[in-house]
């Protein structure tokens, strides 16, 4: 795997573990959603007895209007949630609560990794990245060691085998809650579970010789859902590589247009190194396997069509290109 793990990735990786749709690295600061990560791994990779007290847990706007639709729990989103009203302005004490929380359960699932809270909480870009990065590295190795190929591998089979309801352990109801409002949340936490077991398909292994219907309907919805994961796995995949390929390609535009713009700009007669070197530059820029010494004999005068038409103000023109990516080429 590579050392390097881009935001792309990391964000398809959290998004799929937890059924989220995030799309900023800097609303993970406030360390709710680093906390259920941490749940998402008990649960399913180390299999602790030990479950962490998500409600515990003091959760933003942000992330929870990220979840992707489940109209089944719509009914008591948020009533049995611990909420940061502001984060950016206040909640301090909250997110402080959250890494401690976070920390705790580090030490008792004898991770060794040192949390930089107050660098976390300040919700900077790039401090939250390195710490995903670290956080991805730790769990795709854990899978790895499992028998999976990657990480993602690991996140399909959790979802094929109903392993993980991020949703539902977001919004579980703690023994300890509100005793004015418990019993009514009780009573509709477990009319949706009812509802649940009907539609989603448990591993009971004694169901395989029942022929009821149902058990048709449930096998097309785990498949429908195992398709779904596969391409939206692969749709992320294309999104990154396009976008990388789009950036390198932009590298290599604004490098020509300089090239040429000092040609315009220069007297290349009397300097004749850089002159050379310059053509040297841009034959490596329109090369290409097929490249012929007919091609060679023109790119002077494909060249001096170019600079005609370009100058320094260019540089940064995204209309203007020699070198070019057709959409159709695009993935």
């Amino acid at each position: 795997m590579s050392a390097t793990i881009s935001k792309t990735q990391i964000l398809t990786w959290i998004n799929e573990s937890l059924d989220l749709n995030i799309t900023k690295l800097e609303t993970l600061g406030p360390g709710c959603v680093y906390i259920q990560l941490l749940d998402y791994i008990n649960e399913t990779l180390i299999k602790s007895d030990n479950r962490i007290p998500l409600q515990l847990v003091y959760w933003t706007d942000d992330i929870l209007q990220t979840e992707k639709d489940d109209y089944e729990l719509n009914m008591f989103k948020k009533r049995n949630l611990r909420m940061i009203k502001n984060y950016k302005i206040a909640g301090k004490e909250e997110m402080t609560s959250n890494y401690k929380l976070f920390q705790k359960w580090l030490l008792q699932m004898s991770i060794n990794k040192k949390v930089l809270m107050d660098r976390l909480m300040q919700c900077k870009f790039q401090t939250n990245l390195e710490f995903c990065q670290w956080f991805y590295k730790y769990i795709n190795t854990l899978a790895t060691d499992k028998g999976f190929a990657d990480i993602f591998d690991f996140i399909f089979y959790t979802k094929q085998n109903n392993l993980y309801n991020a949703t539902e352990r977001r919004y579980s109801i703690s023994s300890s809650g509100n005793t004015t409002s418990s019993s009514t949340r009780t009573s509709i936490h477990e009319s949706i579970g009812s509802r649940r077991s009907s539609l989603i398909p448990k591993r009971n292994i004694s169901s395989r010789t029942n022929n009821k219907p149902s058990r048709t309907v449930s096998l097309g919805t785990v498949e429908d859902e195992s398709l779904r994961t596969i391409k939206r796995k692969y749709e992320n995949i294309i999104q990154t590589i396009n976008t990388e390929r789009q950036l390198y390609f932009d590298k290599l535009r604004c490098l020509e247009l300089l090239v040429l713009s000092i040609q315009e700009n220069n007297n290349l007669n009397e300097n004749p190194e850089l002159s050379q070197m310059l053509n040297h530059v841009l034959k490596i820029l329109y090369d290409n396997d097929n490249f012929s010494p007919q091609h060679s004999e023109d790119l002077n005068n494909i060249i001096d069509e170019e600079v005609k038409k370009t100058d320094l103000n260019d540089l940064n023109n995204k209309e203007i290109r020699m070198l070019s990516i057709d959409d159709n080429e695009l993935f």
